[in-house]
């Protein structure tokens, strides 16, 4: 317990005697690990609504006007009838502007507004095997070809940008944690190597009073594996008061992904960060107090 007692202390000595430096590795660190948590909310985020849409993907089918309700509920049961439909509802001028004032949450400006903006609209729920877009778009010609309809959205081009910005998002996020990495292990190694270095004449006054290598060594494995957590920690807190400004701002256009953890970020996903800053702190303290030990008579 006298051990545990002192290399605390000792690690706490460290970082107070140069704190300057200590402060600048910590902050360096912290911006490191938040630019690579930004890019992993971001691709999360796209990931989860791809996710949500490829589950419960549909297209819309505008009608022309002038249709009778049971014309409108005809077509629906007409498009219910093909084998890659699960379920064909309809969707009123009245349920739109419904829809769209909820969610800009200003019926009066929508009030105003030509009801003809509105069209009555049949949303079709596709089955769970029909996602290619060559089977959705020669279903949409089917649809199109049918005198009532008016125009069929798939939204295939909005589907294909948003996988295309998740696999980016993703790539980058990987280039940036390797990047993450070696900057860690680099920045941590230089500044416990500048700190043994200003620490050299008491090393070795402890090495000739019996010293062992273990025990010069233990105190600045500590520093850096602080140093990373404290990095990693702080990270995730600017994340966190980024994430609670646009849920103040946008919350009612965020994915259920942004619910917990920190600024979007998943609990789990947060707790790696941190032992992944505080293991990369480690590693890089290792690194520079063994080659250190090596050099020194």
């Amino acid at each position: 317990m006298r051990w545990i007692a002192y290399f605390f202390n000792k690690t706490i000595s460290n970082m107070k005697h140069e704190p300057l430096l200590n402060g600048a590795t910590i902050l360096a660190l912290s911006v490191a690990f938040l630019c690579f948590c930004s890019f992993l909310v971001v691709a999360l985020t796209f990931g989860e609504l791809v996710g949500r849409w490829a589950d419960d993907f549909h297209i819309s089918v505008y009608l022309v006007d002038g249709l009778s309700d049971q014309e409108v509920h005809r077509v629906a049961q007409t498009f219910e009838a093909l084998d890659e439909v699960q379920e064909a509802t309809v969707v009123t001028s009245a349920e739109m502007r419904a829809r769209l004032a909820r969610d800009m949450g200003d019926d009066e400006v929508l009030a105003g507004l030509d009801p003809r903006l509105f069209p009555t609209s049949v949303e079709v729920g596709l089955s769970d095997d029909v996602r290619d877009p060559q089977l959705i778009g020669a279903l949409a010609e089917r649809m199109s070809a049918l005198s009532v309809v008016d125009q069929v959205e798939t939204y295939g081009d909005l589907f294909a940008r948003l996988r295309t910005i998740t696999a980016v998002a993703r790539s980058v996020s990987i280039v940036l944690g390797l990047i993450v990495l070696l900057a860690t292990l680099l920045v941590i190694s230089n500044t416990v190597r500048l700190s043994l270095l200003g620490r050299r004449e008491e090393i070795e006054i402890m090495k000739l009073c019996g010293a062992t290598d273990r025990f010069v060594r233990i105190p600045f494995l500590l520093t850096g594996a602080l140093q990373g957590l404290m990095g990693a920690l702080l990270s995730l807190a600017l994340l966190a008061v980024v994430g609670g400004l646009l849920q103040r701002a946008v919350g009612s256009l965020l994915p259920p992904v942004w619910t917990g953890g920190f600024g979007g970020l998943p609990a789990l996903v947060s707790v790696a960060v941190v032992l992944v800053g505080t293991a990369l702190g480690l590693a890089g303290s290792h690194l520079s107090v063994r080659r250190f030990l090596q050099e020194a008579p």
